[in-house]
């Protein structure tokens, strides 16, 4: 279960629900499916999620870019930042990408597994 469609009672957040599943998960293609602005469709996500009827886990795409562009995130430039490192780090990073994969795809695996561990973590302890 992605959404529960069947205890959403609110007609704007059903309307966004299944533009979204029709959509692959992505708030662009549900807004432009809609009419509506891509930004209406990330309120009704935040409350699908606080009120328990989206799972909190499935990610509408456009977040990380929506930040970006409103200064909330810096993406930087990966290959320029490592050209500040030494030699053998950047030689042992360019090895630990799988082929057919990004340096950004590897950067990204690893930091969620940092971040899965700390949920897992965090609900190890509420437990």
């Amino acid at each position: 279960m992605k959404i529960d469609f069947d205890k959403i009672t609110n007609d704007r957040w059903i309307k966004v629900a299944r533009a979204l599943e029709a959509n692959g998960y992505c708030a662009t293609a549900a807004a432009n499916a809609l009419g509506w602005h891509r930004q209406q469709i990330y309120d009704v996500v935040h409350r699908l999620k606080r009120h328990g009827l989206i799972q909190k886990d499935v990610i509408v795409s456009g977040y990380v870019g929506t930040q970006a562009r409103t200064g909330g995130l810096r993406l930087g430039k990966i290959t320029e930042v490592s050209r500040e490192y030494d030699l053998a780090f950047q030689m042992w990073l360019v090895k630990q990408v799988p082929e057919e994969a990004s340096l950004a795809d590897l950067l990204l695996s690893m930091a969620y597994d940092v971040y899965m561990d700390e949920v897992e973590e965090k609900a190890r302890k509420a437990a």
